[in-house]
């Protein structure tokens, strides 16, 4: 039995409580045939170091409860180098020029390795195009039932941002986990999706197949 859309306040103190909340509300215990979740935790900006717990927790929560699967639209960025630090004057001027040439050895090093570095990241930048245009394209978001934006931050490279916006109006489930409100800042309908836009309704509309109507948040 169908049941009407509830609205989620999405405001919690931590990401572990909306992710179940959310999942408690959109998906209904015990169902014949189990949701498709997709999980986007594709970064361009800054990246949490929480993104891979989040993903352990969230795949274990749909195994455990049997109510939904779990997918990934997910990139692992590669690790940089890290700039060594310039060698600080404190007087003793042996010191200064054996810290300076291992400084300038050091800084050789580091230049070599962030130019692999930068190929490293534009195939990164690619794969990340190619894993969204797989998981994200209008045609791929009909197989999911509810979609999650775990720590996303940035403009995600997505084929068509309006076709996920239009399968969110047609009332498919969203969660936004803590920075998903740190992505797509210049698009206004994605915005309100999340309650941030000039005229944005702050909640998220989860619609599955069923809804908890005895849930207490309702």
């Amino acid at each position: 039995m169908n049941r009407p859309c509830l609205p989620l306040l999405l405001h919690p103190p931590s990401w572990l409580t909306a992710v179940c909340l959310a999942l408690s509300v959109a998906v209904a215990p015990g169902a014949s045939k189990p949701k498709r979740v997709l999980v986007v935790t594709t970064t361009t900006g800054f990246r949490h170091s929480s993104i891979e717990t989040a993903e352990r927790i969230l795949e274990k929560l749909g195994r455990e409860s049997g109510d939904f699967t779990v997918e990934f639209a997910r990139v692992t960025p590669p690790k940089g180098p890290s700039k060594p630090a310039a060698p600080i004057d404190t007087g003793d001027a042996e010191k200064l020029k054996t810290d300076t040439e291992k400084y300038n050895a050091a800084m050789e090093k580091f230049k070599a390795d962030d130019a692999r570095s930068q190929e490293a990241f534009k195939e990164y930048a690619a794969e990340q195009k190619r894993v969204l245009a797989e998981k994200l394209s209008a045609t791929a978001l009909k197989q999911y039932d509810g979609v999650i934006f775990a720590n996303t931050t940035g403009d995600l490279p997505l084929p068509d941002p309006q076709a996920l916006v239009d399968w969110v109006k047609a009332g498919h489930a969203f969660c936004g986990m803590h920075s998903a409100s740190d992505t797509f800042h210049g698009n206004p309908a994605y915005l309100r999706i999340i309650g941030m836009g000039r005229d944005a309704v702050p909640f998220i509309l989860a619609e599955l197949a069923e809804q908890r109507l005895d849930h207490w948040l309702a």
